[in-house]
């Protein structure tokens, strides 16, 4: 017979490894002894040798990470998060199993919001995990407003201070053309063209973009890499006379156009046994190419399909642009430093 007062076994130990874990505080890698107050800087020399292996990290491995709290170089925490009664809570951000805990536990807020809001009030909900959006007419936004706080209260949750955001949607008059602009509600006044933020994306009401803040983000990290790989080549360079200023500009143009932002397809080589003349198996490395789906400008390019609106591809058609500035930048400054 099921027992169904326990979990199986394999089930219990993933269970406890997401409840009862350990974990460093990102601080703590800035120490270099037993001195657990002490705040010192980040071993930079340390760093820099890692990052010639092209690894990005605090150590070179996993065997490197492990010995180092084996010799006691890194102080280790146990999970002590408790709730008001007591009892232990909290997993590691980023588990799958945090997702599938959402909808586990939103799920009567989810048939609520359905029943009150979708059919009785004629509104939209959708909900990505913790990130719920509610669409509705002005004279229900009260009433939706209270259900949703006294239905959170009831199954103990609360909405994180300053994450409720208002925003209200209407026709205006821009330049002898109705468009439906967007306005946030903050602090008892209206605040014009701002737009509304969810899953990554800005909706204003008459056009929709990615997140600008995320955009943003990807061009520092997109500049960083050219300022890293740029001072590398200019570095393994430096002292080879024999090499010509222009010529080595263009090689490095070239290392950076072949990867190509705009790709649609990738190459992958993988081995496979296949059978030889001889009748005997033997690795042999092929080719594979199919879509090219990481590409971040790929990723703007279906969303403008899927939203039926071309402002994203518009909104990120300058890349080609910065790229190639940040490359003249770092070359003019790293040529000058190793004196090319």
């Amino acid at each position: 017979m099921l027992d169904n007062t326990t979990l199986p076994t394999d089930h219990y130990s993933v269970f406890k490894a997401a409840t009862k874990f350990s974990f460093i505080y990102r601080d703590d890698l800035r120490l270099k002894s037993h001195d657990f107050n002490r705040r010192a800087g980040f071993d930079e020399r340390y760093l820099a040798e890692i990052r010639k292996t092209n690894v990005s990290a605090f150590f070179y491995d996993p065997v490197d990470f492990r010995n180092t709290l084996k010799e006691g170089k890194l102080k280790v925490h146990k999970n002590n998060f408790r709730n008001k009664q007591g009892e232990m809570v909290g997993i590691p951000q980023g588990l799958p199993i945090s997702a599938t805990l959402a909808n586990l536990y939103l799920l009567s807020f989810d048939k609520i919001m359905l029943d009150e809001v979708v059919v009785k009030r004629q509104g939209f909900y959708r909900r990505y995990s913790d990130d719920i959006i509610i669409v509705c007419s002005e004279e229900h936004k009260k009433a939706i407003m209270e259900l949703v706080d006294n239905t959170l209260e009831d199954i103990e949750l609360n909405v994180s201070p300053g994450k409720n955001e208002e925003y209200f949607f209407s026709n205006k008059d821009v330049r002898g053309v109705s468009k439906l602009t967007s306005q946030l509600w903050q602090n008892g006044r209206f605040f014009d063209n701002r737009p509304l933020t969810y899953l990554g994306f800005e909706f204003y009401g008459n056009k929709t973009l990615i997140k600008s803040a995320n955009l943003s983000k990807f061009y520092r990290r997109m500049i960083l890499a050219v300022k890293s790989r740029t001072k590398r080549a200019y570095a393994s360079a430096y002292g080879n006379q024999t090499i010509n200023t222009a010529l080595f500009n263009r090689r490095l143009y070239r290392l950076y156009t072949n990867i190509d932002l705009d790709k649609k397809s990738i190459t992958r080589n993988f081995k496979s046994l296949v059978p030889n003349q001889f009748g005997d198996y033997v690795y042999r490395v092929q080719k594979n190419e199919g879509e090219f789906r990481s590409n971040y400008f790929k990723y703007g390019e279906r969303a403008s399909e899927i939203m039926g609106t071309n402002s994203i591809v518009k909104q990120t058609r300058r890349h080609r642009t910065i790229f190639k500035q940040a490359v003249q930048k770092y070359a003019k400054i790293y040529s000058q430093r190793y004196k090319f």
